[in-house]
């Protein structure tokens, strides 16, 4: 089943293109304390298919409190037509999660998860590359 990452900076041609071909798909909802996504909820409106939505972490820079108000003001939005999932997406920059983040970093993401969960009674995707969870591992067994 062929899924799609979606955002503001898919043109509304692409998104449109795209969605036929798409058994589901994630769009970018928020990120950080501030920056919501100003075509998620008009896309998600858009379509019946199975849709979820991502939040963009930066734990560097922002307390998990302050990002976790950001991503619920857009999910409180879309309670009624989110159809498969919330997601926090871990990009791999200084600013954002570093690979060799520390114990600090994980702890930051399980307050968030935990936060969500409770919140919404929804598990929560962690949205990253394969290197994050061998980096952690590794760090933790020292």
């Amino acid at each position: 089943m062929i899924g799609y990452d979606f955002s503001h900076w898919n043109s509304d041609k692409q998104f449109n293109e795209k969605l036929p071909s798409a058994g589901f798909f994630f769009h970018k909802a928020s990120e950080g304390m501030y920056n919501q996504d100003p075509c998620c909820i008009a896309r998600l409106k858009s379509t019946a298919k199975w849709a979820g939505v991502y939040h963009v972490v930066c734990p560097k820079k922002n307390r998990w409190e302050d990002e976790f108000e950001n991503f619920c003001a857009v999910l409180d939005r879309i309670k009624g037509f989110r159809k498969i999932g919330i997601a926090l997406d871990l990009e791999n920059a200084e600013n954002y999660v570093p690979y060799d983040s520390s114990e600090e970093v994980l702890v930051w993401l399980f307050n968030m998860v935990t936060a969500l969960y409770r919140r919404y009674d929804q598990n929560v995707i962690l949205y990253m590359g394969d290197l994050y969870p061998d980096q952690w591992y590794r760090d933790l067994e020292q």
